[in-house]
């Protein structure tokens, strides 16, 4: 296994909109567990801006009636958690509980309570078909179940489908009912068009099975579709736009040349030069105008502009290039990376003799690198769900503000907790053989 100090960060740098009214709504079982706090703070969306809720009506009624099971279908920017939102309220404004996860830290953290599947129903690391969730039948968390009435469950796409049949699986014995999630209303979200489960050395077979289609659940589900992008506008341009994005998503304008995929961009997207030196200067220049600029850079900077590529080479060439026009002194953090042998101590010299075979060199090129360089004013992004509750999640953007030794100070980017201080510490990572 590979034993490393890590700064749970990388160099590389979600809103939501229509909210109109803050209220607070106390719920009395929530002190029943530590999975709720005994309060929220709630925003409620102006249900009169969307058009929405009108084909979802149905799930409020069968919140009334034996449950159901729902898949929200939609490409990002459709709004999908502007539609969770509403439903959320919705529901507890009847005095009822809904529980709102996610598959991922960075989703969960734009839902109202919002967990992850895991932390919420307790669902094993390691799951097969016939997985349960850890939960007790008499325990507290088996009382908040059985006063639930809705569970919305964004980002399923990407979770591998024995980790819903767990969750099925204790429901139905929880709540001693034969119904899909023991007549719990679900309403699950995502786009196939995104990630799909991680099979390690899978096939493209075995990838597609471990997908929620081929669940013995998904023949109870009734699927809503969005289509309308709500990011874009209404011109011409921006539309043509949207379409591409769609397109690009479903593989209809990817053409396959050899071994390699390419596709054709549109015009108003499309800089750079002819040469690769000239492209990446021209990338650079439209996405961050002015970052060389000492001066203060205006809110939403660096939250309304990112650089997606697809390899890791890439990105560590485009983060050199972007953090060499920063002014200030770059800080390096080196992670002391070696190899960890569980033996005993009479086999200790031939573990020492082994590891002498890995030069640090050699574990400096593994991904994650064991270094990070970074300045004062750049933006990172956290690689762990360190505090989900204080919105410092996988994917959480921040702006370094300080760097010493062991920790680093910054402030979030974007979301609730925007401008919100924060800490991050160095890390202990240890990756076992069957991680890798």
């Amino acid at each position: 296994m590979l034993m490393g100090f890590m700064l749970g960060v990388r160099s590389v740098p979600l809103t939501i909109t229509g909210l109109s009214l803050i209220f607070t709504i106390s719920v009395a079982t929530m002190n029943a567990t530590s999975m709720w706090k005994s309060a929220y703070l709630f925003v409620l969306p102006s249900l009169s801006t969307s058009t929405y809720l009108r084909d979802m009506t149905g799930t409020l009624q069968f919140v009334q009636q034996d449950g159901g099971l729902f898949f929200l279908n939609g490409p990002g920017g459709t709004g999908k958690t502007f539609v969770y939102q509403a439903l959320s309220h919705a529901i507890c404004h009847q005095g009822k509980i809904v529980l709102c996860v996610a598959s991922s830290g960075n989703a969960s953290i734009l839902l109202p309570g919002g967990q992850t599947s895991h932390s919420c129903f307790r669902i094993p690391l390691d799951v097969d078909d016939t997985s349960h969730c850890n939960i007790l039948k008499n325990g507290l968390e088996a009382e908040l179940l059985k006063q639930t009435v809705a569970i919305i469950w964004d980002e399923v796409p990407m979770q591998h489908r024995y980790c819903m049949e767990a969750v099925d699986h204790t429901l139905r014995d929880v709540l001693d009912s034969n119904s899909p999630f023991g007549g719990i209303v679900v309403l699950w979200g995502g786009d196939f068009r995104q990630i799909l489960p991680v099979i390690e050395k899978g096939s493209r077979e075995d990838i597609v099975f471990a997908c929620i289609q081929h669940s013995y659940l998904w023949q109870h589900v009734r699927i809503f579709h969005l289509t309308q992008n709500m990011w874009l506008g209404q011109s011409p341009e921006e539309q043509a736009f949207a379409q591409w994005l769609l397109s690009l998503g479903e593989g209809t304008n990817v053409q396959h040349g050899g071994v390699e995929y390419t596709t054709s961009l549109t015009d108003h997207v499309r800089v750079g030069g002819s040469r690769a030196e000239e492209a990446l200067k021209s990338i650079l220049d439209a996405t961050y105008p002015g970052i060389s600029n000492p001066q203060p850079r205006p809110p939403g900077y660096f939250t309304e502009r990112t650089i997606l590529t697809t390899h890791n080479e890439t990105v560590d060439e485009l983060n050199h290039s972007t953090l060499a026009q920063f002014s200030g002194v770059t800080s390096t953090f080196a992670g002391y990376d070696r190899v960890v042998h569980e033996t005993q101590e009479r086999w200790r010299h031939y573990a020492e003799d082994f590891d002498a075979g890995y030069a640090s060199e050699y574990l400096h090129t593994l991904r994650p690198k064991a270094k990070l360089a970074l300045k004062v004013g750049c933006p990172v992004m956290l690689l762990c769900n360190l505090d989900p509750s204080q919105g410092l999640c996988d994917g959480t953007r921040l702006l370094i503000t300080h760097t010493s030794t062991h920790v680093l100070e910054g402030c979030i980017l974007g979301g609730e907790h925007n401008g919100k201080p924060a800490f991050i510490p160095w890390i202990t990572l240890t990756v076992s053989d069957q991680a890798n």
